[in-house]
């Protein structure tokens, strides 16, 4: 996996009903595959690229998280929310997550503009947590596991 494809690695979130911003921004427009080949010179659907959030450590405080995959034309710009993500109503209870299993599995739709991010919002109490988040991007076909764009 290129670090280039990486939003969250082992990301500790530790706010307290709050937002959290992804570590990394992907800039699709400058994804190459193994190769070298451009993967957005015919769009994220063509190039199969999938985002990715997984638990690598069980968080150990907070009640539940959700998350929204952000969008934006320019670096430095307002990002906005997509409507890929797991929403406020379908929160994730802390309990029921487990290391290693992916949360959100989603293919990317062609419409994204060149710069995401991955935003996660905490309810409940976060302070002290040890839990880590994963988020990344994907390149391939993957037909198990696939969880809606919204949940």
């Amino acid at each position: 996996m290129l670090d280039q494809n990486i939003f969250s690695d082992a990301q500790v979130i530790v706010a307290n009903a709050t937002t959290v911003v992804s570590t990394n921004v992907v800039d699709l427009g400058a994804l190459v595959d193994d190769r070298g080949t451009v993967l957005n010179q015919f769009g994220p659907e063509n190039a199969s690229l999938w985002l990715v959030i997984s638990i690598g450590i069980q968080p150990t405080a907070g009640t539940a998280i959700y998350l929204e995959l952000q969008d934006c034309a320019t670096a430095g710009g307002t990002y906005k929310d997509t409507g890929i993500g797991v929403s406020v109503n379908n929160a994730i209870p802390i309990a029921t997550l487990i290391p290693g299993y992916p949360i959100l599995k989603v293919p990317l739709m062609p419409s994204l503009r060149r710069y995401l991010n991955i935003l996660y919002t905490t309810t409940g109490n976060w302070t002290g947590s040890v839990g880590t988040f994963n988020a990344r991007l994907e390149k391939g076909t993957q037909s198990n596991d696939i969880a809606p764009f919204r949940v």
